[in-house]
């Protein structure tokens, strides 16, 4: 979502940069002792980037100094 909303310009990404789990797996059994791990699908964000490894960069990185200041801003908008 927050790569969509980024590459359409609709929003201002804040926050520190995603994980990158850019795939989708299947394990199928093969038998007692062994499986398969097959990727199926790989996620791509509207205008084509991949995430895998790279995750999703905000445009505004929040470190842990700015976490209490960014959920009281939260928080006063909450509130209207």
């Amino acid at each position: 979502m927050a790569g969509a909303l980024q590459d359409h310009g609709r929003a201002l990404v804040l926050g520190r940069t995603s994980y990158g789990k850019g795939s989708v797996q299947a394990v199928l059994t093969l038998d007692a002792d062994h499986a398969l791990k097959l990727t199926t699908a790989r996620y791509f964000t509207p205008n084509g980037r991949s995430i895998q490894s790279d995750g999703i960069h905000p445009d505004v990185d929040i470190d842990d100094d700015d976490e209490l200041l960014f959920a009281e801003a939260l928080r006063q908008l909450k509130r209207g």
